[in-house]
């Protein structure tokens, strides 16, 4: 079967450890990697089975890509934003860390976000997080800038803060470019980031779309085992490191992971607040079907059902204090 990905992102994790520890193979299941060169790319691949499994942003190219792509669903997580798995961060200039100190603060700034920015994920849970102090989007000035270079742009005071995805906001607070303002499960706690979507095609094929499933929440739960309970950290970060760009261990260890749900749940309510948000900026269109339409969380379920509870119980927490 094939599975494509827009990158090799952290949120993969699932998959990456359900494939590094031959769980796929376990049930059966011969896996062909497919890169999307854009998110543009997804639907007509989902549309027209080239892919049995895609991962989707939520963001509105999703929105149209659900609404385009005849009948496939968003059936997983692969990505939200749960206590203390905040995976992007406000980083703010380290000589400006005495002036912003909050959500009121960010009004006037020249602030670093990835492109298209507020047409993000990340540019709802960043409003969000600001309309709590009362800033509007027409109270500062979005800058669009790709992750890997808001560094550099912080260095030399073309930014005065930047919401930073990892691994880059750690290396910022490391390298004593910024100081860390607040995170992504602070600023929109759960939010739903990413997710997996199976064709049309696929979906009929009930037994190995189950497979699928089960060898992927196998995966997620042995990921929340690591960066939970420290439980075969280092072999997962091993894996995670051999699959990503992020090849540093020691880095894995310090940055803070992206969230996984154990049970592959989605966050239904807050696709739908993230569509509302899209609308209302315009970028999706108002006819654009509800998530209840194009969700289905019964291969989760059952597979959660089958692999029995996880007890996600853990004394530590993954995300470091603001700093």
């Amino acid at each position: 079967m094939k599975v494509g990905n827009s990158s090799a992102s952290p949120t993969n994790g699932g998959e990456y450890i359900a494939s590094g520890m031959g769980l796929f193979e376990k049930q059966g299941l011969k896996i062909q990697p497919v890169t999307f060169n854009a998110a543009s790319a997804v639907a007509p691949a989902l549309a027209t089975g080239e892919v049995d499994v895609a991962d989707v942003g939520v963001n509105p190219a999703m929105f149209n890509t659900m609404g385009a792509a005849l009948g496939a669903k968003v059936v997983a997580d692969k990505g939200y934003a749960p206590p203390g798995f905040g995976s992007a961060s406000v980083i703010v200039r380290k000589d400006l860390a005495d002036k912003i100190k909050g959500p009121a603060d960010v009004k006037g700034t020249q602030f670093g976000m990835t492109p298209p920015g507020l047409g993000t994920s990340a540019g709802y849970a960043l409003i969000k997080w600001l309309s709590t102090a009362g800033v509007t989007q027409n109270d500062f000035h979005i800058q669009p800038i790709p992750f890997p270079e808001m560094p550099a742009a912080l260095t030399n005071k073309a930014l005065d803060a930047a919401m930073m995805s990892e691994p880059f906001a750690t290396q910022s607070v490391n390298n004593g470019i910024g100081v860390r303002l607040t995170t992504w499960d602070k600023m929109s706690p759960n939010q739903q980031i990413a997710a997996y979507a199976f064709s049309a095609k696929f979906i009929q094929n009930k037994a190995a779309a189950l497979k699928w499933m089960t060898a992927y929440i196998q995966g997620i739960r042995i990921y929340d085992d690591a960066f939970l309970k420290g439980k075969d950290k280092d072999k997962v970060i091993q894996i995670m490191a051999e699959e990503t760009p992020i090849k540093d261990t020691k880095l894995w260890s310090e940055m803070i992971p992206a969230g996984l749900n154990p049970n592959g749940t989605v966050n239904e309510q807050s696709i739908a607040d993230q569509e509302d948000f899209f609308k209302k900026l315009g970028l999706v269109k108002p006819e654009t079907p509800a998530p209840s339409t194009f969700i289905d969380e019964s291969f989760a379920q059952q597979a959660a059902q089958e692999l029995g509870p996880y007890d996600a119980s853990s004394g530590a927490s993954a995300s470091p204090k603001a700093s």
